[in-house]
């Protein structure tokens, strides 16, 4: 039987006065591994109310986090009137690399899981570069577009002659500072790392240790989601051999860092 007009008409009068979820699950990177089709494949657990906007880059923006939580909880699903809370969750994958991120999710959300997935820096910084010469022609997203050569951004980046603002790719992946800006930050446990050969070959298994730790059965998870792949995008050209090779003795020691900030074994 249809909703009488006037009891929708007092949902959406009542809407703003309802509790909105607050996230108890932060996807904080790395970017170019994964997040966007993590993010989906968990969204589509039936516990999990997945909000509208993905990346808020509230906890890596000052300007967004002067605003205020309040703003940033108005991005939230709302508390469903009937049976219990769902949970929501956030992917951002500027968190990781961020400064103050790691305080600031631990200072509002001390109990929320983060997860990260690590890929291999070389990797991850061409299929960035690619990600951002595809901005071409994209609306809104004219400003991001990469201008520069993978070889000349690398070149620059390595001499250390690129532009104040250029972006650094190979930077972005030097994850072992940022994993230990967030084990000082956060209590035991409650940053869950995987590598993304891991994730690509095998997302049912990254997924259901996310969904365990989170106390919900992996099994709602339907068989549709693990085929989604989210921002995949053919290269604009390949990695030409001289070029990996000088990323790669640049990136050579990050691996054990990793480990040894990790504790454990590491494989991207």
């Amino acid at each position: 039987m249809a909703e009488h007009p006037a009891k929708r008409w007092l949902k959406r009068l009542a809407e703003p006065l309802r509790p909105r979820l607050r996230p108890g699950l932060f996807i904080i990177g790395a970017q170019k591994a994964g997040t966007s089709a993590l993010f989906s494949m968990l969204g589509s657990h039936p516990r999990i109310l997945a909000p509208q906007v993905k990346e808020p880059h509230f906890f890596n923006s000052n300007k967004a986090y002067a605003k205020g939580m309040r703003e940033y909880l108005d991005s939230f699903p709302i508390r469903p009137l009937r049976g219990p809370a769902p949970l929501t969750l956030e992917a951002t994958v500027g968190y990781l690399e961020h400064p103050e991120a790691a305080g600031r999710l631990q200072r509002h959300f001390p109990e929320a899981l983060l997860v990260a997935v690590l890929r291999d820096p070389v990797d991850r910084a061409f299929s960035a570069w690619n990600m951002f010469r595809d901005f071409a022609g994209h609306p809104g997203r004219e400003h991001l577009v990469e201008h520069r050569s993978f070889e000349q951004a690398i070149d620059e980046e390595l001499s250390g002659t690129a532009a104040e603002r250029a972006r650094r790719y190979l930077a972005t992946g030097h994850y072992a500072p940022q994993l230990e800006r967030y084990a000082r930050a956060l209590e035991e446990g409650r940053l869950l790392v995987f590598g993304y050969s891991i994730f690509k070959e095998r997302p049912r298994e990254v997924v259901a240790q996310v969904l365990s730790h989170l106390g919900l059965d992996p099994e709602g998870v339907p068989d549709r989601a693990y085929i989604i792949e989210a921002n995949k995008r053919p290269y604009h050209a390949t990695l030409p051999t001289g070029v990996r090779e000088r990323c790669e003795a640049h990136c050579a020691a990050w691996r054990s860092e990793v480990e040894t900030a990790l504790g454990r074994p590491f494989a991207y």
